[in-house]
């Protein structure tokens, strides 16, 4: 079943798929008010689904420039888009730990507390792949099978580079209470 989309909505995805395909296009917060001739806090939210819209079906990405208005982002450009979500994906995984740490167990049924777990256990792990250091390890994957893998090995990388754990295993004690160096990776 197809949901029939706001009559404001289609305005903004016709105004956006008749500019995308212009160079250096801009569409301003003014130009949208004007057009719709409702506030930009009344359509703030069909101009985010037109904007998903035109992501969906015409490949095409119009980003926000706080305070002027919505720029179609050249392929060039789209990585920047990425980090700057990715950046935004890390701070709410910060606020979610911090505002789960201030559950008191004592005060949450059994059910509650595994959700709070299963949530602060989500965001921790959020938090490790969108860390520096494990960007800089992807990074690596990436650069030494660029020219080697198709896009979908590129992808299965990557994966596997955030899954891998490079710690050192724990040296082992042998019978005669000696440590075994080998198993451990340290000498």
């Amino acid at each position: 079943m197809t949901i029939p989309m706001s009559p404001i909505t289609q305005t903004i995805i016709d105004l956006m798929a008749s500019r995308m395909d212009e160079e250096d296009t801009l569409i301003t917060y003014a130009e949208l008010e004007q057009m719709t001739g409702k506030p930009l806090s009344v359509i703030r939210h069909f101009i985010y689904t037109a904007r998903k819209r035109i992501r969906d079906d015409h490949r095409k990405w119009f980003d926000c420039y706080r305070g002027i208005g919505f720029r179609v982002v050249p392929d060039e450009d789209l990585p920047a888009c990425g980090k700057a979500n990715r950046s935004r994906a890390r701070n709410l995984n910060r606020e979610t730990i911090k505002t789960l740490a201030i559950a008191d167990p004592a005060k949450q049924s059994a059910e509650a507390r595994r959700h709070t777990m299963l949530e602060r256990s989500v965001a921790e792990l959020g938090m490790h792949v969108t860390a520096p250091r494990s960007i800089a390890r992807i990074e690596q994957e990436v650069a030494r099978a660029h020219n080697q893998l198709s896009l979908e090995q590129q992808v299965a990388a990557i994966k596997d580079a955030l899954s891998s754990r490079h710690t050192p295993r724990p040296a082992q004690v042998k019978t005669d209470g000696t440590k075994d160096t080998e198993s451990s990776g340290t000498e």
